[in-house]
């Protein structure tokens, strides 16, 4: 059962893709970051962390009014694994007590508060250590584990996120659909599309 959650938001990235912070790219009148800071916070047993890098002067400027804290990743150029290392410890430095974290990133405009409280309800009903979202027939982020993979989480290195240490635990792992997740912003194209897609949760 979870007792301590916590949601670890990962922007920290200078978005070189896209070619300017797709972190501060406005959708539906707040920024992507604010967007899905704004969803961790709404449920107020939350304790919401979000890993910066890049530009972090301004996206800082985006949490001002929310609970969400930030931690500055002076590495994010090391890539994804970097930062929720960082972020990880930066967590239990001040919940040592913490039993799970949900893992989300910015770019995933259509992921909201429902999705988290369906990862939650996944663990507890699974009793499974890993639970991640599934949509267009694979799995990815948002996601949550729970505190046995911290170590793993902390040690993390390169650009591949914490995708390694689920692909090495397959046999713990729960699957919660959400097929708005697979919506994502790549590019300028994805970005310009986004209004006028129809999505279906």
């Amino acid at each position: 059962m979870i007792q301590k959650i916590a949601i670890l938001i990962v922007a920290g990235g200078n978005s070189s893709r896209l070619g300017s912070a797709k972190q501060l790219l406005p959708f539906q009148g707040k920024t992507l970051l604010r967007r899905i800071v704004d969803e961790a916070c709404l449920d107020p047993a939350h304790s919401v962390y979000v890993v910066l890098g890049a530009e972090h002067q301004r996206m800082q400027e985006e949490l001002l009014g929310t609970k969400a804290t930030a931690v500055l990743n002076k590495h994010w150029m090391e890539g994804m694994s970097s930062s929720i290392s960082v972020g990880i410890h930066a967590i239990l430095k001040a919940q040592p007590e913490l039993s799970h974290c949900i893992i989300a990133v910015c770019d995933q405009p259509f992921v909201d508060a429902s999705l988290f409280q369906a990862l939650k309800e996944g663990d507890e009903k699974s009793g499974r250590g890993i639970v991640t979202t599934g949509f267009a027939e694979t799995w990815g982020t948002p996601c949550l584990f729970s505190k046995a993979y911290f170590p793993e989480l902390l040690a993390l290195e390169g650009p591949k996120g914490a995708r390694p240490v689920v692909l090495m635990h397959l046999e713990d792992i729960h699957i919660t659909p959400f097929a708005a997740a697979a919506i994502d912003v790549d590019s300028m194209t994805d970005y310009y599309n986004l209004p006028h897609r129809m999505v279906s949760v």
